[in-house]
């Protein structure tokens, strides 16, 4: 591989994640199913849970929160704007 061949793949996967980046913060479900292949896999280890084809990624994308918490903080239940750091939590 040329150093150009490198140069243009580094500037397409920085494209692709900026696209994915800007459809999930838009809530764009179709957009982000869209941006991989029909037989595309989204694992997320940490909370046990995997989508495999787009319909699943685009069913999973609809069923994540729209305002996540910030990293390192968890949710504190039943109250949508308080928020407690991770290490509270039991």
């Amino acid at each position: 591989m040329s150093d150009l061949q490198a140069i243009a793949d580094r500037v397409q996967i920085e494209a692709l994640r900026g696209e994915a980046t800007d459809a999930a913060m838009m809530r764009d479900h179709g957009r982000v199913a869209s941006l991989f292949t029909h037989d595309g896999v989204v694992r997320i280890p940490h909370i046990g849970t995997q989508a495999v084809s787009r319909e699943e990624i685009r069913a999973g994308s609809e069923r994540a929160p729209a305002d996540p918490p910030a990293p390192g903080i968890a949710a504190s239940p039943g109250r949508s704007r308080r928020a407690v750091r991770a290490e509270e939590v039991t």
